[in-house]
């Protein structure tokens, strides 16, 4: 629900001024996932095929997340756009021809992990060169959250290869930290699109008083002026 709330303005007539104010990347990253909520959520009710879906749909997430980033500091190139969902269609291709690409039984492919990490690791570093520019305790949170996703992601990593091998019964067949931690590392990134949300409101507020301040400056100066054309 959260993801459907902050996704929805983004349908309305004036997605063009919400897009000027935000990122072309923030919907797609709020897209993304969402897809990987819905994924992980139908797939034990349905069928263990949507669990590679959900996984590419992570790393679109975290892909749009670090352009969204980046261009908050930065110009990014329309190219890279497409680049990053070629890549992430080439990812979702693989996953139907390997379908046990992200599948819990098996625990993330280290390859997979990598990329997680990897992605998340270039969004701190781009949060991080925004925090210089910009003093919000909104990225901090976001950094912060970005190098917790990065923990999380290796704590999963060390339990599937050298932690207990007991599972919990469904779809997931995984023992109960992985499990938590599966369903954690998702929380962690719907944390991180509320903070950004909350920079872009604050970053927007702080335009507002600067525009206004601006406005009765201008009217100040035209009455002195009026004033001084009068004596």
């Amino acid at each position: 629900m959260v993801m459907v709330g902050l996704l929805y303005p983004y349908a309305l007539p004036h997605r063009r001024e919400l897009l000027r104010l935000t990122s072309e990347f923030r919907p797609l990253f709020l897209g993304f996932l969402l897809a990987h909520c819905v994924f992980t959520l139908i797939s034990p009710f349905t069928s263990p095929a949507f669990l590679p879906l959900a996984s590419v749909s992570i790393v679109g997430a975290i892909l749009m997340l670090a352009l969204e980033a980046r261009s908050d500091h930065k110009s990014v190139p329309r190219k890279w756009l497409w680049v990053a969902l070629s890549l992430v269609s080439l990812l979702a291709v693989l996953a139907e021809f390997r379908s046990d690409f992200g599948a819990a039984h098996d625990g993330p492919p280290v390859i997979f992990a990598f990329i997680v990490q990897a992605l998340l690791i270039w969004v701190s570093v781009e949060v991080f060169i925004n925090l210089q520019i910009r003093q919000s305790r909104h990225l901090l949170l976001v950094f912060i959250l970005s190098l917790l996703g990065v923990a999380v992601i290796t704590m999963r990593v060390w339990l599937t290869n050298f932690g207990e091998s007991s599972v919990i019964d469904g779809t997931y067949r995984e023992s109960f930290p992985l499990f938590v931690s599966r369903i954690g590392f998702p929380v962690l990134l719907c944390l991180v699109s509320i903070a950004l949300n909350n920079y872009y409101m604050e970053r927007m507020w702080r335009r507002e008083a600067i525009s206004r301040v601006d406005a009765e400056n201008n009217l100040l100066e035209t009455l002195n002026s009026l004033a001084r054309v009068r004596d």
